[in-house]
């Protein structure tokens, strides 16, 4: 069972992220929409499941830093890792967050349920940004796993790919697999 999310308007995340409210809820966590008050622009928090457990927080953060790292034009941008430590009813409660990009528009999967099935040429349009930005990922040695219409954007004319959680090192998959299996014990309570 998922508890309702865990900030909240005007909430201050590393003395540097005024968060303006919920947006989300992934597989990892809930997911806000926060003003950058330092840099003076908006980002997403994307908040880690069961992130109170402190050492399960580092492990996460330290494994999403190289994130941090890919730099295209058509994959979102993460910009950070962040832990927030807090008191939530009288208990200790330590977070992480990525801190990515905030990328505006309106995904795939919306655009194919408004319109219906898309025509083919307009399809490759959307797609061919998409695979040069999986080339990327693959020539940096990232793999790419979790690969739907609602991880891509459309922003302004722009294609970005969203939803880097699920972005792993092609020599560390079983790290990664052993990370993923810890996060859904602890969202089961196992």
């Amino acid at each position: 069972m998922t508890s309702g999310p865990k900030l909240k308007h005007s909430d201050m995340v590393a003395g540097q992220y005024e968060v303006s409210g919920c947006i989300a809820f992934g597989g990892m966590g809930w997911i806000y929409l926060a003003k950058d008050v330092t840099l003076n622009r908006y980002v997403v928090l994307k908040g880690l499941v069961n992130s109170s457990d402190p050492n399960l927080a580092k492990a996460a953060v330290a494994e999403r830093q190289f994130l941090a790292e890919v730099k295209h034009a058509n994959i979102v941008g993460v910009y950070t890792c962040v832990s927030d430590t807090r008191q939530v009813d009288g208990k200790t409660n330590t977070q992480a967050y990525t801190v990515m990009e905030y990328v505006g528009g309106k995904t795939l999967k919306s655009l194919r349920t408004e319109r219906g099935p898309l025509p083919v040429a307009e399809v490759l349009a959307y797609m061919h940004p998409v695979l040069i930005a999986f080339g990327y990922m693959h020539a940096n040695g990232l793999i790419y796993n979790d690969f739907k219409p609602d991880n891509v954007m459309l922003e302004d004319g722009d294609i970005k790919v969203i939803d880097l959680g699920g972005v792993c090192r092609m020599t560390q998959t079983g790290r990664r697999h052993l990370l993923d299996r810890r996060l859904r014990g602890a969202r089961a309570g196992l």
